[in-house]
């Protein structure tokens, strides 16, 4: 039996975890949908896109999305960040182990052949918060940062356990290392960082955001080159010393992983 399922199965939404019919209406928005594969092989519930658009309309009421195949449907699955996307995996991970595993295959790479776990973007660090920071600190430090999807909804990442930007604990030993420059404006409270080497050992820092010193040529000339950011201002110390520390290492715009970014 593999019944693609509209509106969603009772059986589905009566397992816990529960595949609900709000989560089964958003993946068809999509054009795929979990599908009752009860005495299959590859197990009872499996990814799959919707086979014939035209039935599942005159069945739900709505016209799908239209996916190419089945591996696209595991693809969006694998790297999407909606409520119905992770509730998937979820879903799988608890009532059919290998569908899991397949749906896992699918995660996207990061470019230049360093895998994350999920995609990445470009960002800039001196809007880097949160996960995100954390996350790049961590790789900074040279710790395993693979991302994988979790069986509470979420992602499995070193940032969960490791958080520079907000624990002192594990922030403040880089920026001793380091030897990272903070400082806080008086009248806005906002927080400063310099590294080492822009800072120097004079009696004063020049807090100019930007410099030339150490910037990108673009000819030959000895007036062209970009300015670079020296200084990263933050909300408190350690989320500016760490905005510091990743651009001195990772450069002003690293790749970071998309999933990481609004939370």
């Amino acid at each position: 039996m593999n019944q693609q399922v509209s509106n969603n199965s009772p059986e589905a939404r009566h397992l816990s975890p529960a595949w609900s019919d709000a989560h089964d209406a958003a993946a068809a928005t999509e054009g795929w949908c979990i599908s009752d594969s009860t005495g299959s092989v590859n197990g009872p519930w499996q990814v799959q896109r919707i086979d014939d658009p035209g039935a599942f309309e005159l069945a739900a009421g709505f016209a799908p999305g239209v996916l190419a195949s089945d591996d696209d449907a595991l693809r969006l699955v694998a790297n999407g960040n909606g409520a119905h996307h992770l509730a998937a995996r979820v879903f799988m991970q608890a009532h059919n182990p290998s569908e899991f595993e397949a749906i896992l295959k699918f995660l996207d790479a990061a470019p230049g052949g360093s895998p994350t776990g999920v995609a990445t973007v470009k960002a800039a660090v001196a809007n880097l918060s949160g996960y995100a920071l954390n996350w790049a600190v961590a790789k900074c430090e040279g710790l395993d940062v693979t991302i994988t999807p979790s069986l509470s909804g979420g992602w499995n990442c070193v940032a969960d356990r490791f958080r520079p930007s907000v624990d002192p604990r594990d922030g403040v030993p880089i920026i001793e290392r380091d030897g990272i420059t903070i400082r806080k404006h008086k009248q806005s409270g906002t927080w400063y960082a310099m590294a080492l080497d822009d800072a120097g050992d004079g009696q004063r820092v020049d807090w100019a955001e930007f410099t030339f010193r150490g910037g990108e040529r673009y000819g030959a000339h000895s007036y062209e080159i970009r300015k670079r950011r020296q200084s990263f201002a933050g909300p408190t110390a350690l989320v500016s010393a760490m905005r510091c520390y990743v651009a001195s290492r990772l450069g002003a715009e690293p790749e970071i992983p998309v999933v990481l970014l609004n939370l």
